[in-house]
């Protein structure tokens, strides 16, 4: 697996949020080790010798250790006490030499004070928490030095089932407040206490009829520039230059194309795409921070979907489906970077 870890892999140390840092200062890293995408220690341990600090700390950086340490393990050559954890949260020996993820199990579906004392016990050997497990505000992932954050009580719901997918990590909370939320607001009406604004990943739908290849750019630092291929009927392709890497999707040729630089400090802040009655991407338009329009590339007659950064975030990747032509397309956000 890549040195780095998860969400934040693309990104230098000092862009990292607070509580990333921390986490990453536990398996390792430093500002040194990090931005070179050296390993450390960590990975060179197997799961057994993990501290429980460690797999939660990996946890929260979207790599936990069920599916970066013990993919492809088989349940013959496991521990008898991590059969017992693993069957506790519902894998069979079938299920976990498929390498099924968590997030397949029934389990998924429950809050964390909805799960058996076993389940919990399980789900903590695991590298989850109450906070990882039920996927709260960021800032309440660590608290102090180690990962290991209180409990937050969460409220009560009318049912004692999670919704079919959990609650978004994005900037959007409102539909699950805890009681250190509502205390912090409280906080944050006085002068004297600023929130700090950790902002959070997130994507949109892929707008588009669908069909072709999935593609995904990944969260990535800083875009640099981006060529559209377009025409009256439709957009053929995109292709991105990130920090570090660039992304083409669909079909880019020499005619028909645009091209975009993003200036120091510039970023792309909304977007706009066009579809024809069959779902046809027809048009993309990009709008940055500083006022800046980026098209229309293609017709942007027809139905319209205009879709803007959550607060604190800026466009990081492209996700959908493409081909020949962009056939759905969508947008992923995150933090700005200093570049």
């Amino acid at each position: 697996m890549p040195p780095h870890h998860g969400y934040a892999d693309k990104w230098f140390w000092e862009e990292l949020p607070v509580s990333a840092r921390k986490a990453a200062s536990i398996l390792g890293y430093d500002e040194n080790s990090w931005d070179a995408a050296e390993p450390v220690a960590y990975h060179g341990k197997p799961f057994q010798d993990l501290t429980d600090d460690e797999k939660r700390a990996a946890t929260y950086l979207g790599r936990n250790p069920l599916d970066f340490k013990l993919k492809n393990v088989q349940w013959n050559t496991i521990t008898e006490e991590m059969k017992k954890y693993a069957s506790a949260l519902g894998w069979t020996e079938e299920t976990w030499n498929r390498n099924f993820p968590i997030r397949d199990l029934d389990v998924d579906e429950l809050y964390w004070k909805e799960l058996s004392k076993e389940q919990k016990e399980a789900a903590a050997y695991f590298g989850y928490n109450q906070n990882l497990w039920d996927e709260t505000n960021e800032e309440e992932l660590f608290d102090g030095a180690s990962v290991a954050a209180t409990p937050v009580a969460k409220p009560d719901k009318p049912s004692s089932t999670k919704p079919s997918s959990k609650p978004s990590t994005s900037s959007d909370q409102s539909s699950k407040p805890s009681s250190r939320e509502e205390k912090k607001d409280d906080e944050d009406k006085d002068g004297d206490n600023k929130k700090i604004n950790r902002a959070k990943f997130s994507q949109t739908p892929a707008y588009g009829a669908g069909g072709g290849d999935n593609f995904d750019d990944g969260n990535n630092m800083h875009i640099d520039e981006i060529t559209i291929a377009a025409d009256a009927n439709m957009v053929h392709g995109i292709a991105t230059k990130y920090r570090g890497k660039e992304c083409k999707n669909g079909s880019i040729g020499r005619d028909n194309t645009k091209t975009f630089k993003l200036g120091p400090g510039e970023f792309i802040t909304s977007a706009k795409v066009s579809l024809n009655s069959k779902g046809v991407v027809t048009s993309l338009t990009l709008f940055t921070n500083k006022g800046a329009k980026l098209g229309p590339c293609g017709d942007d007659k027809g139905a319209q979907k205009l879709v803007k950064a959550p607060e604190g975030t800026v466009l990081c990747g492209f996700h959908g489906t493409a081909k020949r032509h962009i056939n759905s397309i969508g947008f992923k956000w995150g933090p700005n970077s200093k570049a």
